[in-house]
């Protein structure tokens, strides 16, 4: 950490005495993920310009990868870490290469521990095979997430319209309704189904 720390300070500082990208390096080997994740993001992401995690949003980074195979090794020694935000850059570096099926096993991994940018990403994965039709896919991509409204209530949309199981359908939008989606045409809808709404508000005494 304290090499990390000393080869960030030099870059923010643009100093040229040191070899800081030697540090950053001597960080990565030493098993430091933030480390291993500038080294990653070094030639896949930026034309071979280390990015510091606060610097830039992993999700710009997608637009950039090259996929280098040095960069899939930093990427792949983090993630091996379960740190998970470098579990969802690999699953950047996998998608930006076609390669969904890993790039989907890191971004489940990472949106378990609640990284937004992996959630995010495992949704579109979703919303690209519900276009194409492949219904068993989309399942699997939007049950990744119980947790989360927004796959909760395209899973009871995907029950409803492809699925034609109106009752299973209600329960996904039901849970999606209790876990905070709000959306007023999708409340109205549950309502129109003969779902219930959740308790929204405490009973006043």
């Amino acid at each position: 950490p304290a090499q990390y720390d000393l080869a960030k300070l030099l870059r923010q500082r643009r100093e040229m005495m040191g070899n800081w990208e030697d540090l950053l390096y001597t960080a990565a080997a030493s098993g430091y993920p933030k480390a291993q994740r500038a080294c990653a993001r070094c030639g896949a992401f930026y034309n071979n310009n280390f990015i510091f995690d606060d610097e830039i949003g992993s999700e710009y980074l997608l637009s950039k990868s090259h996929g280098h195979p040095e960069d899939l090794y930093w990427a792949i020694e983090a993630a091996q870490q379960n740190d998970p935000d470098s579990q969802a850059m690999l699953g950047l570096l996998y998608e930006r290469k076609e390669n969904i099926r890993d790039a989907f096993l890191c971004y489940t991994r990472a949106a378990t521990q609640g990284n937004v940018v992996a959630i995010q990403a495992i949704l579109r994965i979703g919303h690209r095979y519900e276009e194409q039709k492949d219904i068993p896919r989309t399942l699997i991509a939007y049950e990744a997430l119980p947790h989360n409204p927004e796959a909760n209530a395209r899973l009871g949309r995907l029950y409803e319209n492809s699925m034609k199981d109106l009752e299973k359908a209600k329960e996904y939008y039901e849970k999606a309704a209790a876990l905070g989606w709000t959306n007023p045409e999708f409340l109205y809808h549950l309502v129109e189904i003969g779902g219930t709404l959740p308790e929204l508000l405490p009973e006043v005494e």
